[in-house]
């Protein structure tokens, strides 16, 4: 069955500008969340996916500018799964959430939003429709790779982390 976002350039294009505000918008709000529960690392890594969410917000939103993008409104979408693919889902986060969890869930988003577009493209008839999707997936794929290689950089230091003892017994001579 042909996605209903696959119809026409502008619902394609308003589908993705929605998926992209979802991401930046529920990474921000996480991030906020860290901070009441004095996680600031992992609220400045869930701070820094957020911009790289919101950037991807305002290249859709250039595309988007010459075009009439239908008024959706959000119960309108209809998404494959609860929200849109890359929308993380609250109930993987709480206050003590680390950062490679963070980036482990965070990766599997951005490969979920990579799929979305690759399927986008794969059944529409639309060439420009077709080639903007493969071009966000693309970009999608990059974002995973930058996600990647932090969560291997964040595992290593979560790694020595563990086998440092910060509070050492102390005893007495």
């Amino acid at each position: 069955m042909k996605p209903s976002y696959c119809s026409d350039f502008a619902t394609f294009l308003a589908y993705s500008m929605a998926l992209e505000q979802e991401s930046a918008e529920r990474l921000a709000e996480l991030a906020n969340a860290m901070v009441v529960h004095n996680n600031q690392e992992s609220s400045t890594l869930l701070n820094w996916l957020a911009e790289m969410s919101e950037d991807h917000v305002h290249e859709v939103e250039a595309i988007a500018s010459a075009h009439q993008l239908p008024p959706l409104k959000p119960w309108e979408f209809h998404w494959d799964g609860a929200e849109a693919p890359e929308t993380a889902p609250y109930d993987r986060f709480h206050y003590l959430t680390t950062p490679v969890q963070i980036l482990t869930e965070v990766y599997e988003m951005e490969r979920a939003a990579e799929t979305f577009y690759r399927r986008v493209a794969e059944h529409s008839e639309d060439t420009l429709l077709a080639e903007c999707a493969l071009g966000f997936a693309e970009e999608e794929k990059q974002h995973a790779e930058a996600v990647k290689q932090a969560l291997s950089r964040q595992s290593l230091i979560e790694a020595v982390d563990q086998q440092l003892d910060w509070d050492p017994p102390v005893m007495p001579e």
